[in-house]
């Protein structure tokens, strides 16, 4: 989750970049992504997950614009519509900022920032502002994708094959929750991998059709 918001506007500069400026044949694109981001995806949280991320708050270009603040404060009072504990949270937020504290303010927290996953780096930094720490977890550890989803709808087919199209829906669900918490299990005991999304390798450079003098793209062409 903390990591779409900066992607999006990446991918669009990596883009233009591919047709040198030329609004004429980037404009198309980006008109198809920005209905696909603002009618689907550009909710409130993806901004204030973007605002919390540690591995973007703290670079030099990182821009907190209007938007950006909106959606922070926004998710502040929905998840803590307690006006005492939300004054809290505007304090704990301003450590955060400012890397203050026991410690934000560690050579260790600093130089994690960008090598831990986002979720995980709160967990282990962010005890000394608990209220904000909460959120942050829960808004940061969110995915932003229905893959996990389509595994477990694959999983129903794989197991409701033709050969077994008698099973009663109690034993079909049975038999999913069981599989899935296998591979579950699994996956602890070969280690979590807390290694942070990279998004570097947005290359302007990559390969990309350019050839196309009036480039015209259809939400069908992103499905």
């Amino acid at each position: 989750m903390g990591y779409i918001y900066e992607g999006m506007d990446r991918v669009k500069e990596a883009i233009r970049a591919i047709y040198f400026g030329n609004h004429v044949q980037y404009r198309p694109i980006w008109e198809v992504i920005d209905r696909r981001w603002h009618n689907l995806l550009d909710r409130l949280i993806h901004a204030t997950a973007y605002y919390l991320n540690s591995g973007f708050q703290f670079r030099p270009d990182f821009k907190a614009n209007d938007e950006v603040l909106s959606g922070l404060y926004e998710v502040v009072e929905r998840m803590s519509p307690d006006l005492l504990v939300g004054a809290h949270i505007v304090r704990e937020v301003e450590m955060f900022r400012n890397a203050q504290g026991d410690f934000f303010s560690r050579d260790i927290c600093k130089q994690n920032r960008t090598q831990m996953m986002s979720d995980v780096w709160w967990e282990m930094f962010g005890n000394k502002v608990p209220n904000l720490q909460k959120i942050a977890i829960r808004i940061l550890s969110q995915p932003c994708s229905a893959s996990r989803c389509e595994r477990n709808w694959s999983m129903f087919e794989h197991i409701h094959s033709k050969k077994r199209n008698r099973l009663a829906i109690e034993k079909l669900n049975d038999f999913v929750f069981v599989h899935y918490n296998l591979r579950l299990h699994h996956k602890q005991i070969l280690g979590t991998d807390t290694s942070p999304i990279t998004l570097e390798e947005v290359d302007p450079e990559g390969e990309c059709n350019t050839e196309l003098d009036n480039p015209v793209f259809n939400d069908e062409d992103l499905d």
